[in-house]
């Protein structure tokens, strides 16, 4: 299988996926396996798994892909709780176009 895609919006339906073709990951029958983001995702578990299957991780940001099963855990929080990524996903278009060109103030992440 040279692409497997996991969708959906409930993490543990993914990883019920996930589980269910843990054969196929430990035969190394599956080459690549893409998965999308859904809210309740928790990153340390699906390093934990593909951790469990010998896979490589790799995370895909706007430019680059970078691989994050290497990396110590304190460096890889940090890496993940960065702003860029963690980004209002509640802001619209045209606020953020103002905050851009300095129109309005940019809330910051302890603003209520």
């Amino acid at each position: 299988i040279p692409y497997f895609h996991v969708d959906g919006i409930d993490a543990k339906q993914q990883m019920n996926v996930l589980e269910s073709a843990r054969s196929l990951f430990m035969s190394n029958s599956i080459v690549t396996v893409g998965i999308e983001h859904s809210p309740n995702m928790d990153i340390w578990e699906l390093l934990d798994f593909f951790r469990s299957v010998n896979y490589k991780t790799f995370l895909l940001g706007k430019r680059q892909v970078a691989r994050i099963d290497h990396l110590c855990p304190e460096i890889l929080s940090d890496v993940l709780d960065h702003p860029h990524l963690n980004k209002d996903k509640n802001k619209s278009m045209i606020r953020s176009t103002l905050e851009f060109l300095k129109v309005i103030k940019a809330k910051s992440p302890t603003d209520n």
